[in-house]
């Protein structure tokens, strides 16, 4: 993906509208949950796009009724297959849904395992204060492993481990396996003038930034289709190569940090007892005093007590 010659190719985008937030959510399960999580989005400064995994059984009127002043928009359902470009290609779906629709000021991409943890009000100050600003989380220096994750061609991603069927390990040792002959090859897939990066995928954009993004959406697919975990890697690499760099938040603290800080995102994550930590109820301090936007994650069947206490603090204010 060479960011200096993307060209224009899906035809006219609507201008934003100034006055309104999008809200993209992906979510496979926990649908009680989610239906929390709707509630406390549904506000009349938001509309609300939403993808459920093709492969999900879900009640669509019980996320009907959880939003009441909100546009709730559903964007056509596919699979979406762990490591895979499937999940780049539901970002875009999501980010191409709405800003066709009309454009909104920011563009705030949640799980279904997220929740706010400021009230509708907070967070548009927040982001009215901070205007053009970009809200993205960055790893200041990248691992071989993460390098190849773009450099090397993945034909046949898949998770492994003891919980994954057979099927997926045998993607994963067959993926493995290509990628040793490729590195005996040096194969690299990647134009040596781009600088990759990743991070956290969850972001808060601008609307500027995402009508960029789905102008080149063809380019962008083109350089996740044979990748690894793309949706930690495209949204970085490509501000970081562009115009958008110098509109990321505290852009000079992530040129000379050594670590990578979930903050630049506004999102509260636990690396550290997690991959990432599911908050618990013995958690609510920490999450009530924190003065991030959004958390992740949660899970109630693991701990129902902390998502209906961040319900009741942030969602009746």
């Amino acid at each position: 993906m060479d960011v200096k010659q993307l060209n224009w190719k899906n035809g006219q985008i609507r201008g934003v509208d100034m006055d309104k937030h999008a809200y993209l959510v992906i979510a496979h399960d926990r649908f009680d949950q989610l239906a929390l999580l709707l509630k406390m989005i549904d506000d009349s400064r938001n509309d609300i796009y939403l993808h459920i995994d093709a492969r999900a059984d879900f009640d669509p009127q019980l996320l009907n009724n959880s939003v009441k002043q909100s546009k709730l928009i559903y964007v056509n359902r596919r699979k979406v297959r762990w490591g895979s470009s499937d999940q780049v290609k539901t970002e875009l779906d999501l980010l191409r849904s709405s800003v066709k629709a009309g454009g909104y000021k920011y563009y705030h991409l949640l799980s279904g395992h997220d929740l706010p943890i400021q009230t509708q009000d907070t967070i548009h100050a927040f982001f009215k204060e901070r205007e053009g600003v970009n809200f993205v989380s960055f790893v200041p220096k990248i691992s071989g492993d993460d390098m190849e994750r773009v450099s090397l061609y993945h034909l046949c991603t898949g998770r492994r481990g003891r919980q994954s069927p057979f099927w997926e390990n045998a993607k994963s040792i067959s993926d493995a396996l290509i990628c040793a002959i490729e590195r005996k090859l040096r194969i690299n897939r990647i134009d040596k003038t781009i600088t990759i990066c990743k991070g956290a995928n969850w972001f808060s954009i601008t609307g500027d930034l995402a009508c960029d993004l789905v102008r080149h959406e063809s380019e962008i697919l083109d350089f996740c289709k044979y990748g690894f975990c793309c949706d930690e890697i495209f949204l970085q690499t490509y501000i970081w190569n562009s115009k958008w760099r110098s509109s990321v938040f505290h852009i000079a603290e992530l040129e000379t940090s050594s670590h990578e800080d979930i903050s630049n995102s506004m999102r509260l994550i636990d690396w550290n007892r997690g991959k990432p930590y599911t908050w618990r109820i013995q958690d609510k301090t920490e999450l009530r005093d924190s003065n991030m936007l959004f958390a992740r994650k949660f899970d109630i069947n693991i701990d129902e007590a902390i998502v209906h206490q961040i319900f009741e603090w942030y969602s009746h204010c």
